[in-house]
């Protein structure tokens, strides 16, 4: 019942290794196992540890779908292959199940060949009783067709696309953050994030990233699919969607950037705030003025002393924006750095005192109806 340690180096090739009923046997139940260096290494029986398991190849680890994987109560599962590198030679092949305790789940694939596609569902992803932290990266496709809800943050990282389910929902831990990009995280890169369910974060950082497989999918923050559990979110990061709607409140207690790559749309019941320190990033048409998409600030914006960046392109006609001390709110003494392009008229209709450089350049036309400050 003690734990189980092997560790294999290279002399000429690396050797393999398959775990079978017949080789690898508990005398009642293992402890931790911890198992690293084979070049390849399959896992074709059931495995039931009272600790950890730590499963690390060179190249492929599979795991045979006839068996299952099991940690202790409070245990942690690292299954990597590659060596752990998501851009190394090597695939992680779940197949079996997996029963996990408390502890931090870590998952990572390489690409032999073609990169393996995996599929959450509640049968071959089980708690024993809440998850524990989550961190899965390197599968081409994730697909997640079951709730997830942990006492951490959770981190979801495919190579295309990433797709939840539109009857599941993802929680965080209350003070967990929650990391979801397709694409592995390049905005420019092949794989859509489909948010079809719900995700509810704890105060940690919200990041949602998307890229494009065919046509960019297109994203609505609401209150009934994006939960705050707490007071503020983290800080938030939401990129690589086409059109982007926002029909929630969206308070931040760090910096806020959303962009889209084409319209982003704030509802006029809707208001977007900044930690009292940061500042808020908001670009339409992916921050290109002379591109395509709307930036439509119907609600109210509250920044912090940092940065107010705020970019529009053009989609059909450009949109106006009219800054007063009721949409545009300032939380300290001053703004940061006054970013704002790209509108048909921006109408400055409220004192704006900068502690930085404004740059009110590209806008059709700039109309003045209160004083502007700048120390920058």
């Amino acid at each position: 019942t003690g734990a189980v340690n092997f560790r294999s180096g290279a002399n000429g090739t690396r050797p393999n290794y398959t775990m079978t009923a017949t080789n690898f046997v508990p005398q009642s139940t293992f402890g931790a196992i911890d198992i690293q260096g084979f070049q390849d290494f399959n896992v074709n029986r059931n495995i039931t540890s009272s600790g950890n398991i730590t499963l690390v190849a060179f190249r492929d680890l599979t795991l045979n779908a006839a068996n299952t994987i099991t940690t202790g109560a409070v245990g942690s599962l690292s299954l990597q292959a590659a060596n752990g590198n998501t851009g190394g030679t090597g695939n992680l092949n779940v197949n079996g199940n997996l029963s996990l305790g408390t502890g931090t789940v870590t998952m990572r694939s390489g690409a032999n060949g073609t990169r393996p596609n995996y599929t959450i569902t509640a049968t071959n992803f089980v708690p024993q009783t809440t998850f524990g932290a989550i961190d899965i990266q390197g599968f081409q496709d994730i697909f997640i067709n079951r709730d997830i809800t942990n006492s951490g943050s959770i981190t979801i990282v495919s190579r295309r696309d990433l797709t939840l389910n539109a009857l599941n929902t993802l929680t965080t831990g209350a003070a967990g953050a929650l990391t979801l990009q397709a694409a592995n995280n390049v905005i420019a890169g092949t794989g859509n994030l489909n948010l079809n369910g719900t995700i509810s974060v704890g105060t940690g950082a919200l990041t949602l990233r998307s890229g494009v497989n065919g046509t960019r999918p297109n994203y609505t923050l609401t209150a009934a699919n994006v939960i705050r559990q707490g007071a503020t979110f983290g800080a938030i990061d939401i990129r690589g969607f086409l059109d982007t709607f926002i029909n929630r409140d969206m308070n931040s207690s760090g910096n806020v950037v959303i962009t889209s790559f084409r319209d982003l749309t704030l509802n006029a019941a809707n208001t977007i705030t900044s930690g009292a320190a940061n500042g808020l990033n908001l670009q339409a048409a992916n921050g290109n003025v002379a591109g395509t998409g709307n930036l439509n600030l119907n609600g109210t914006l509250s920044n912090g002393t940092g940065a107010l960046t705020l970019l529009s392109g053009i989609n059909g006609t450009r949109p106006t924006y009219t800054a007063t001390a009721t949409n545009l709110v300032r939380q300290g003494a001053t703004f940061g750095v006054l970013n704002i392009q790209g509108f048909g008229n921006f109408i400055v209709d409220r004192v704006l005192n900068s502690s930085g450089t404004v740059d009110f350049a590209n806008n059709t036309q700039t109309t003045l109806r209160n004083n502007i400050t700048s120390t920058g």
